[in-house]
């Protein structure tokens, strides 16, 4: 356990990344064309790269630190070295949105001297990102990808270690289903919900989606998110979940924990209600 908040206060305190994390081969072009248009690489100020995507007209990461905001908001967030502390041996965590792949990256490197088993369940709508990554990133759980049709449904997979990866390629509203389907995504232990903003991205913060990573995850499960808007809580609360409010990373004033478990406050809860935007709903796309 210490090592694992070491590693996190290091990075933290000082926002320079470890040499594990600095796997990314940066090339003089600093732009690539994927499915969903143009990407262009940027420099956060831990040391590490996001990605700023012309469709969604958004970054990937926070520009303080995408390293550091990935384990502040999604790593610690969901308690992954907690649950391996309490005897969780057997990790599933479920990511919503691959991106240039440092959840899975950050995940592997905190647990590859652990014991545990872990896989990890990632969605990406636009295959490029994975082939990009396959090819400029020399982590070792890149390496091995396979690509895998199987019905309705194409993933990549990997396994490294105890570590085995899942990328489920497409909308995922529709990928995570066909996954569920398959047996792939079961008893969700953790779930990084890191899809773009509900103003650009609305359909993977709605009372449906939701209510559909309800139907994916164990009773202890732990989701964290970077977002703190009312709507997005308001639809966590639709759909079944207790909501919980975190400090932020960096600047940001506060994030969003959710579970099936624990008492919520009564202060905070009602002030989610007051706010004035609804939930989000399918009905509303």
């Amino acid at each position: 356990m210490d090592r694992y908040l070491l590693t996190f206060q290091h990075i933290w305190n000082n926002r320079v990344i470890p040499t594990g994390y600095k796997t990314i081969k940066m090339k003089e072009k600093k732009k690539f064309d994927g499915i969903l248009g143009t990407y262009t690489i940027v420099e956060t100020e831990d040391q590490s790269f996001t990605l700023h995507s012309e469709y969604f007209d958004e970054n990937c990461h926070s520009e303080s630190g995408a390293v550091a905001e990935t384990l502040y908001n999604y790593f610690e967030g969901c308690e992954v070295a907690q649950q391996i502390q309490n005897g969780q041996n057997d990790l599933k965590i479920f990511e919503v949105g691959f991106g240039l792949g440092i959840g899975a990256k950050v995940t592997y490197e905190q647990l590859k001297s652990s014991k545990a088993k872990c896989t990890f369940i990632s969605t990406e709508i636009d295959e490029a990102l994975v082939t990009w990554t396959m090819a400029n990133d020399t982590s070792v759980i890149y390496n091995s990808l396979e690509k895998i049709t199987d019905h309705n449904l194409t993933y990549y997979k990997s396994t490294t270690d105890n570590f085995t990866l899942l990328i489920l390629i497409g909308d995922a509203r529709v990928s995570t289903v066909e996954a569920m389907k398959l047996g792939l995504v079961s008893n969700v232990n953790a779930i990084y919900q890191d899809a773009f903003s509900p103003k650009k991205n609305p359909a993977l913060w709605t009372n449906e989606w939701f209510t559909l990573l309800k139907e994916l995850s164990d009773k202890d499960v732990i989701m964290s998110t970077y977002s703190s808007a009312g709507e997005v809580r308001k639809s966590l609360l639709n759909a079944g979940w207790k909501v919980f409010k975190r400090l932020g990373f960096k600047a940001k004033r506060s994030a969003t924990i959710a579970k099936f478990y624990g008492e919520m406050d009564e202060n905070f809860i009602a002030n989610v209600h007051r706010t004035p935007n609804p939930a989000l709903e399918d009905k509303q796309l």
